[in-house]
């Protein structure tokens, strides 16, 4: 018996009787709208980052966090759970969530068909740029690039064909032109402006009405990266520098954009350039 074959049958009859189970038997019954937010996009551009700070700002949802650990949200009785975890998992439950998975990226339309329970969700998807990216390595594989243009690496040594950097800038570029579903937003975030100025979260969840602790509450861990727009404009905060411009990156990058033209339009279109100027000086 193929056990892999048995593993995909199980999880996706587990899938159609939650699916089920939701439309038929809870939703009908669910009086008050509940809330979702779903962190997605490229992986290393600050989806993890991003979780943790939505962790200590908004207020009354359970943070299904990414680690082998769990952590509290503003409710001081609702913890996490111990694995990196779809949203669409909890689309079926009831209560208000936040997830960080990157590939969720992908889901889009599983979003909007399976919201039977019309939650109010919102999804932030994040990128970077590129040439960072490119140079971002994982905690399990500090050896390889974690990110190439055609295929990402695994964490079993392999690499996925089908989620190379070609495919989530695809991706981010198809959602861009697509009408938004209904009780489904989407707000596009690049690393960059979170780091530079956090406080664009709290714009966001204001402006579709997350209740949150407002302007300037960053603390614990979020510390290590991001600081409020108050202390960088003091002074005393160096603003955000990309570290794909280090000497010790630039066979790298030269090698992924000479093998990848299409990337040089792909950072104008994303505005991190204005044209190829940056590259004639890396490569002197």
């Amino acid at each position: 018996m193929n056990i892999g074959f048995v593993k995909k049958n199980l999880k996706e009859f587990f899938t159609l009787l939650s699916i089920c189970t939701t439309k038929f038997f809870v939703a009908p019954f669910v009086k008050e709208q509940y809330r979702q937010i779903i962190i997605c996009g490229i992986p290393r551009s600050g989806t993890s980052l991003t979780f943790n700070l939505l962790n200590t700002l908004v207020l009354n949802m359970v943070a299904k966090y990414p680690q082998n650990k769990q952590i509290k949200n503003n409710n001081d009785n609702k913890f996490g759970i111990s694995k990196e975890i779809s949203g669409i998992h909890f689309l079926y439950k009831k209560g208000n969530f936040i997830t960080k998975q990157p590939d969720d990226i992908f889901n889009m339309s599983k979003f909007q068909q399976r919201n039977f329970l019309k939650k109010k969700i919102l999804v932030l998807i994040l990128y970077r740029d590129f040439r960072d990216i490119l140079i971002s390595k994982h905690q399990w594989g500090e050896d390889e690039y974690y990110l190439n243009y055609e295929y990402k690496n695994t964490l079993k040594g392999g690499r996925d064909f089908k989620k190379g950097l070609k495919h989530y800038i695809f991706q981010i570029k198809q959602l861009r032109k697509k009408a938004k579903g209904e009780n489904v937003s989407i707000e596009f975030l690049a690393y960059e402006e979170i780091v530079s100025n956090p406080d664009v979260l709290v714009d966001i969840l204001n402006q579709y009405g997350f209740p949150n602790l407002g302007s300037g509450y960053w603390q614990g861990q979020t510390r290590k990266n991001v600081y409020s727009s108050e202390e960088i404009a003091s002074g005393k905060i160096k603003p955000h520098k990309s570290k794909w411009r280090n000497p010790e990156y630039a066979e790298r990058i030269i090698s992924e954009f000479d093998q990848h033209e299409c990337l040089f339009q792909e950072l104008i279109d994303f505005g991190y350039e204005k044209d190829n100027h940056w590259f004639d000086q890396l490569k002197q």
